[in-house]
């Protein structure tokens, strides 16, 4: 609460909250969304080509600066508030049986520590398949399609990955899968988003009338903690 962001198409500028006026800006035309690491003392975001930087906030400075070179193009992507792993979900098979794929790239090496080549295979008539196969034919680098879902917790150490059914939970500091509880076993690629580090929200089912039954669970071990509903908007 003491630092705002506030990004535009050309840059980032950091903002002290009390006295209202902007510590330092980073000139940065076209990245993705910058935000804060876990503890507040560096900013993180990339580019399109998979440039990451980090900054510090302290002194205003650019504290690293990594360029990551992928064999495969990503379709989506997502570097962790830490900015120490890039997330690439990358287009495989053939343009008339894709498959997605998922890699984690270590930022300060460059180099994968996980792969899953067939994470997901849509059935041929499904939208996945036919935007998987546009992608393939176009060749295109890093245009973060919003096929899946990707999400971080806010302190950095799970990832959770849906595409459909296909569902991936991930310890970021152990490096492993992570095993969900039952709650959340039947978890299913709708509108969601971490509350806390260990509460997940999820928009389900269409309830009549215009809305939808929502669920807070306690992640990851998925204990149901209430049930309420929201407008379709």
């Amino acid at each position: 609460g003491l630092h705002i962001l506030a990004q535009d198409e050309s840059g980032i500028a950091v903002i002290d909250k009390a006295a209202a006026k902007a510590m330092f800006r980073i000139d940065a035309p076209g990245v993705e969304a910058a935000q804060f690491s876990p503890d507040s003392k560096s900013i993180v975001f990339y580019d399109n080509k998979l440039r990451v930087e980090q900054w510090s906030v302290v002194d205003g400075k650019r504290s690293s600066v990594h360029e990551l070179v992928i064999v495969d193009s990503c379709f989506q992507t997502l570097l962790t508030p830490d900015g120490h792993t890039l997330v690439c979900a990358f287009a495989g098979g053939s343009l008339s049986f894709p498959h997605m794929g998922l890699r984690f790239i270590d930022v300060d090496s460059g180099k994968p520590y996980f792969e899953k080549p067939n994470f997901f295979e849509p059935g041929v008539y499904s939208g996945f398949s036919h935007a998987l196969s546009a992608f393939q034919y176009a060749k295109g680098i890093s245009l973060n399609v919003s096929l899946m879902d990707m999400l971080a917790s806010p302190d950095g150490k799970y990832l959770l990955l849906a595409a459909a059914d296909h569902i991936l939970a991930w310890d970021l500091d152990r490096r492993e899968a992570v095993s969900l509880g039952v709650g959340l076993k039947k978890l299913y690629q709708n509108p969601m988003t971490f509350l806390t580090p260990h509460q997940l929200y999820e928009v389900c089912e269409f309830k009549g009338k215009g809305m939808y039954i929502t669920r807070m669970f306690s992640f990851p071990d998925g204990q149901l903690i209430n049930e309420s509903e929201i407008g379709d908007q």
